[in-house]
């Protein structure tokens, strides 16, 4: 019992190390608009050819999922009917279907399924992805939009493991180690923005992980083309020194 409290007590310090900063980060990103870089409403030419580019990858990963009818803010609204994702279940607290949100968490989940299956998880259960609304931090609304108004974000209450067990995070956060290696295992691919919980903001997510995907920059073709052509010439000017 000593050596189990002793994980714990060194798991919560590695979470709270590794997401302080990230929280610090969206403190001040929320005094801002919070949005992607490059994000544009309606969607640009550039986002929809991502878009186009992440239901492909979806597809391919083996996720049944339809095109949603459009959503204020959603870039690439899609809809996962069965809410599975290789051996990971999304089932909701509440709240009753269809769940609309951005191909891009989506991707994020059939991405990362594996991953949490390993450490014996089977199903998340949610109570919001998209929700219009204001971001709520540290028990204060403020101004910028919430990334669950982008589809981009989902709040977790609880977690079924593979044998029937359920924990919940209000209650068993702090006594088992499942769920912070889980956090930890999923801020350790650097494909989510932010994953809020209560070792990182134990005022506003003291019962729930905000798990919220990235979104890499969005950039206009012909940025992109002067990118890659600044890499060719130095490439070229490379190979010039080296053959003389």
């Amino acid at each position: 019992m000593v050596q189990r409290s002793v994980v714990v007590v060194a798991l919560a310090a590695v979470v709270f190390v590794a997401g302080a900063a990230v929280a610090e980060a969206k403190s001040k990103a929320v005094k801002r608009n919070n949005m992607p870089p490059g994000w544009k409403w309606p969607p640009a030419r550039e986002t929809k050819r991502e878009g186009r580019k992440c239901m492909r990858e979806l597809r391919a990963m083996g996720v049944k999922f339809k095109r949603a009818p459009r959503r204020r803010m959603i870039a690439t609204p899609v809809v996962v009917p069965d809410m599975k994702f290789g051996p990971l279940v999304l089932a909701p607290t509440y709240r009753k279907p269809p769940f609309v949100m951005d191909c891009r968490l989506a991707r994020a989940l059939a991405t990362n399924a594996e991953r949490l299956a390993a450490l014996g998880i089977r199903e998340l259960r949610f109570s919001s992805i998209y929700d219009y609304r204001r971001v709520r931090l540290r028990h204060k609304v403020h101004r910028a939009l919430s990334r669950h108004s982008l589809g981009l974000a989902m709040d977790v209450y609880k977690v079924v493991l593979e044998g029937g067990a359920v924990l919940e995070v209000d209650e068993d956060y702090w006594s088992s180690p499942v769920l912070m290696v889980a956090e930890l295992a999923l801020r350790s691919t650097g494909g989510f923005r932010a994953i809020l919980s209560p070792a990182v903001d134990p005022v506003s997510h003291s019962d729930h992980l905000h798990i919220e995907v990235k979104v890499e920059p969005i950039e206009k073709p012909k940025k992109a083309a002067k990118r890659d052509r600044r890499k060719r010439r130095a490439a070229a000017l490379s190979q010039v020194k080296q053959d003389r």
